[in-house]
């Protein structure tokens, strides 16, 4: 009966063995589930909550070291309220001259411990602001923070005004000791300067005005107009000139002989180098010699931007009227030395001339040409001799 027994309970668990392998093969083929399914991925989206998770993390961070960075700066900026800090949290002080020293928290004036307790709570309230747990620098700086608001209000209550009015009256003696100091120092510096320009009075000279010489003044030239030449018709002319009209003097030359102008200019510059003192003269010769080389060399760069210069070929008219007064200047020189020699008679007019026929010499007919005057090419002033 037992051999029966135990044939019946494998057969079982066989059978139930079976059934479950035909279910999980039912359930893992495709067509045998009812609904959609999970579309499958391709892992592009694993982990992607922890990385953003770390990158928050990260950014919390760094604004938290630059807060700690920005603190630290503020607290340790300026050096006169670090010394009196140090003073009051009983530290060494390096002094400007270098030297280090151990400040007394009683040499601090009122300004600076109120300097010191608003500094303080300054940094109270931006540690406080952080989201975040406290690193050393925090830390560092609330320690300090806390030194000092302990240490000024120690001072404050062993300070009576007594002492604070014996303090500021050192402090006045201290400033007004430097205030004679500084004011013997800038006497000093007066004294060298008006020293300096007595120095340099005495080597450029006096500055008097130099009275203007009357023999050397300088006189604007009368320049005349030149007289036109004369037409010279009669011979007795020559020998008798008119008085009523004398010939204007010359506008070059003056009533000794001599030419003005430039020749009565170098004994006033001659004077003036005199009166000069060598320091001056120097001085006006290096100034002179230096503007005179800025103008040069501006005008050189102006040379360089001007276009080339134009060349025009001459003209048909030009031309002509050379080639008929070369013309009638020959036709005249045979004419003259038929003659024997001599000069023409100039013309009534200086540019309107006629030309006349002449005769026979000692008295034969003279004639006019037909048409009017003529033009005559070659001017009277070229031609004609007083």
């Amino acid at each position: 009966m037992e051999v029966d027994s135990t044939d019946e309970r494998d057969s079982t668990s066989k059978r139930a063995r079976d059934v479950d392998d035909d279910a999980s093969q039912r359930s893992a083929s495709p067509g045998s589930s009812s609904g959609r399914g999970r579309p499958p991925t391709t892992g592009e989206y694993v982990g992607l909550a922890a990385a953003k998770a770390n990158v928050y993390k990260m950014e919390q961070e760094e604004l938290m070291l630059k807060a700690e960075r920005e603190l630290l700066d503020t607290w340790t900026s300026e050096p006169k309220v670090t010394r009196a800090r140090r003073a009051l949290l009983g530290g060494e002080v390096t002094t400007d001259e270098g030297s280090v020293e151990n400040p007394d928290p009683s040499s601090l004036s009122a300004t600076d411990l109120a300097g010191q307790l608003q500094k303080s709570v300054q940094a109270l309230y931006r540690i406080a602001s952080f989201k975040k747990g406290y690193k050393g620098t925090s830390q560092q700086i609330l320690k300090e923070a806390a030194g000092v608001v302990s240490a000024v209000g120690a001072e404050l209550l062993g300070r009576t005004q007594d002492d604070e009015s014996r303090r500021l009256r050192d402090e006045s003696r201290q400033l007004k000791e430097a205030n004679t100091r500084l004011s013997g120092e800038v006497e000093e510096l007066r004294k060298q300067l008006n020293e300096l320009k007595g120095k340099v009075t005495n080597m450029v000279g006096p500055r008097e005005p130099i009275p203007p010489d009357p023999s050397t003044s300088w006189e604007p030239m009368e320049v005349t107009p030149a007289p036109l030449p004369q037409r010279n018709k009669r011979k007795s002319r020559d020998k008798d000139p008119d008085p009523d009209h004398p010939s204007p003097p010359s506008p070059v030359l003056d009533s000794g002989g001599g030419k003005r102008g430039r020749s009565d200019k170098a004994p006033a510059i001659e004077k003036e180098s005199e009166n000069t003192s060598p320091g001056l003269q120097s001085i006006v010769e290096a100034v002179t010699g230096r503007m005179m080389a800025r103008i040069e060399a501006r005008f050189s760069v102006i040379e360089k931007r001007l276009p080339p210069e134009i060349l025009w070929p001459p003209l048909a008219a030009d031309r002509k009227a050379a080639a008929l007064k070369a013309k009638y200047l020959n036709g005249r020189g045979a004419l003259m030395g038929r003659k024997g020699g001599g000069f023409l008679p100039c013309p009534p007019h200086p540019n309107i001339a006629t030309s006349r026929l002449r005769g026979v010499e000692g008295g034969g007919r003279q004639g006019y040409r037909r048409g009017g005057p003529q033009v005559d090419p070659d001017p009277p002033s070229s031609r004609c001799q007083a």
